[in-house]
């Protein structure tokens, strides 16, 4: 049996955001990708956002969100903050692109390559594995980890 990928999906408090991502896991449906939607707390209890997502792959998180950070390998994303935490935990990111947007990647200056298209596959980036991911990946993580370091002041007074 194929190993399961996991992939955390975190969309951020905007419902349009959350029916995007969640269309997007629906129509990649596929046996061996599963996906946890961690809903931003505003969204938790919310009647209309618990039955729109109602999906064989797509399991509603109600673990903490150090439990979903530990269980997944990839995170699904559009402009949530929460992917500096998933990086800085080990989770690959992928950034959702809609055609026609300006980017709302809060990674953009560092990430290239690891994005999907609305209308590509998920699993054939999935099957990517090259050394251009690789390096960029060890950019995005150098990225997340400077995130929260205090700033440098002498740097600019210098």
């Amino acid at each position: 049996k194929k190993k399961d990928i996991k992939i955390l999906v975190i969309p951020e408090g905007i419902l349009d955001e959350i029916k995007i991502l969640f269309e997007y896991c629906n129509n990649n449906y596929n046996k061996n990708i599963k996906f946890t939607f961690r809903l931003h707390p505003i969204f938790e209890n919310n009647k209309i956002v618990r039955n729109l997502i109602n999906s064989k792959n797509i399991i509603l998180s109600r673990n903490s969100i150090k439990h979903d950070l530990l269980n997944n390998e990839y995170v699904l994303y559009r402009g949530s903050s929460l992917i500096i935490n998933a990086i800085n935990n080990g989770l690959k990111p992928i950034y959702l692109h809609l055609s026609n947007e300006i980017s709302i990647d809060p990674l953009f200056f560092v990430n290239k390559n690891y994005q999907v298209f609305y209308n590509q596959p998920l699993i054939n980036f999935l099957k990517i594995k090259s050394k251009k991911l690789n390096n960029e990946y060890k950019k995005i993580r150098e990225f997340a980890i400077d995130f929260y370091k205090k700033p440098r002041y002498e740097r600019l007074i210098g």
